[in-house]
């Protein structure tokens, strides 16, 4: 198998039969291929999943006892040391939410009741028993917090160019309506400005699909601090052509409008000097809010947001961040947290 889908419903079938070691193993396996290449495992997906990844014991039978890496760990991280907070937005479906469920504990488990985090979920359809049944999965580990927003198209964009955005586009296999690329614009965007992440120096971005399969051993935030990082990021993957049509042209035209120099972008350039598609994956990112809110990244993503492209072609915020990333941070600000379980 050589897709990250393939990994994903096999992971959903093996939660939906209650088997939480094959499960893991399962997203295990997906991870590894997503940081090295669907060829990463080297070896038959079946039997890593089956019979290699340490997951797969990771739970086990009822009435047995648990292995030691599941006893209860006490917190090591003396409160919170940042000015941090945790972040989601969700839920584009009832397989979505089921899914943020999952994700919740396994943060509460793994990396909050030891560095207790606010978390905020952001929302456009939790219902009142939605967010009790979502604060019973994370169980109290830290602040859990729920904040409506409301889609819809920026003020600054008139009536006449609303009126020609497709309700729906039809690129790369799938379907995208509209609530896909508002999210994508909340994302590049927005967010930043959102009255609930005011006060925060850095922020840590989950998908209700992103799962912390074990403890974190460390303060990530504090990692960022202490060495300086304004971005750390998990995996780079490819964006498909189709759905960042004229996304680099729009890019160049900033860059020679400007004179800017990109400080950290030639391992993302083919040897044309052509953006060769990459992005971070986005369900994992951490970084600092003073970077998005600055003079410069703005500067940039109001030239992007002039063409309409993330309206007319899609354009997710994964690559506009990797992009935008690499016009303004030189390597040396940039984390990679490969070691993350």
């Amino acid at each position: 198998p050589s897709n990250k889908d393939y990994y994903w419903e096999l992971a959903r079938t093996y939660e939906f039969e209650g088997d939480k070691g094959l499960t893991l193993a399962t997203l295990d396996g997906m991870t590894r291929t997503l940081r090295t290449g669907w060829d990463g495992i080297n070896q038959a997906a079946d039997a890593y999943i089956h019979d290699t990844s340490p997951y797969r014991s990771f739970y086990t039978p009822k009435g047995a006892a648990k292995p030691s890496q599941e006893a209860a760990r006490p917190s090591q991280g003396g409160g919170t040391k940042q000015q941090a907070v945790i972040i989601y937005l969700c839920c584009g479906d009832q397989t979505e939410l089921r899914e943020l469920h999952h994700s919740l504990s396994y943060l509460a488990s793994h990396f909050t009741s030891r560095y207790p985090y606010p978390v905020v979920v952001f929302h456009d359809m939790l219902t009142s028993d939605n967010k009790t049944s979502l604060g019973e999965a994370y169980g109290g580990a830290s602040e859990l917090r729920f904040e409506e927003i409301e889609f819809r198209f920026p003020e600054t964009m008139q009536a006449d160019a609303i009126a020609k955005v497709p309700k729906k586009l039809f690129l790369a296999g799938h379907s995208w309506g509209l609530g896909y690329r508002h999210m994508s614009r909340f994302f590049s965007r927005d967010i930043y400005y959102h009255p609930a992440m005011q006060g925060y120096d850095y922020y840590l971005r989950l998908d209700a699909d992103s799962f912390l399969l074990d403890h974190v051993e460390e303060d990530l935030f504090d990692r960022m601090s202490v060495k300086g990082k304004v971005y750390g990021y998990m995996v780079v993957t490819k964006e498909d052509s189709s759905v960042v049509k004229g996304l680099w042209n729009a890019t160049k035209h900033y860059l020679e409008g400007t004179g800017i120099e990109p400080r950290s972008i030639k391992q993302h350039l083919t040897p044309e000097g052509e953006w060769n598609n990459n992005m971070f994956y986005t369900n994992f990112e951490l970084s600092r809010f003073d970077f998005w809110r600055g003079d410069e990244y703005r500067s940039y993503f109001d030239h992007l947001d002039g063409t309409m492209g993330i309206y007319m072609h899609r354009w997710g915020d994964a690559p506009i961040h990797l992009l935008g990333v690499s016009i303004f941070l030189d390597q040396d600000k940039i984390e990679r947290f490969s070691d993350v379980p």
